[in-house]
C-alpha cells in the first residue's frame, strides 16, 4: 500500500493509499466489512462517513486483516474506488481523513477513475 498526502485548494488535509490488487504473494484480501473489501466485492465507489458509527466496520472474519487503514492510520473517513480494467478489479484508490468529515466530491473521484478505465480500454 502507497501512501500520499494531499491538501485541497481549501486547505483541507486528506491522506490517500493506493492499494494493488495483488502484492508479492498474491491477491490482497482485504476484510469484507472495510471500505476496500466492500469496493472489491461490489466494484462501486464506497463512502464511509465516520468508521466509529458504521455498523460491522471493524467485525473482522477469521482469516482476514482488519480494517488497517483505521486501525493503523487513524482513518475515520473512507472513499474507496475501484480501478477497473474490463469490468476486473485491477486496484484501487482509498482516501481517507483522520477526522470524521464526510467527502463532498465523491463523484468526482469516481469519474476520474472512470476515465482511467476508459483510457485503458483504448491501449
Amino acid at each position: 500500500m502507497f501512501f500520499a498526502s494531499s491538501t485541497s485548494p481549501s486547505g483541507r488535509h486528506c491522506l490517500v493509499a493506493l492499494t494493488p490488487s495483488w502484492d508479492l504473494v498474491g491477491p490482497r484480501r482485504s476484510s469484507p466489512n472495510s471500505a476496500l473489501g466492500r469496493a472489491a466485492r461490489t466494484k462501486q465507489t464506497v463512502h464511509i462517513a465516520d468508521v466509529l458509527t458504521e455498523r460491522g466496520f471493524f467485525e473482522t472474519p477469521p482469516g482476514f486483516p482488519g480494517p488497517q487503514l483505521s486501525m493503523l492510520a487513524g482513518a475515520r473517513t473512507l472513499v474507496a474506488v475501484p480501478m477497473l480494467k474490463e469490468s476486473e478489479l485491477i486496484g484501487a484508490i482509498v482516501i481517507y481523513r483522520q477526522q470524521a468529515q464526510p467527502f463532498r466530491r465523491v463523484g468526482r473521484i469516481q469519474r476520474n477513475a472512470d476515465n482511467s478505465d476508459r483510457h485503458n480500454h483504448a491501449r
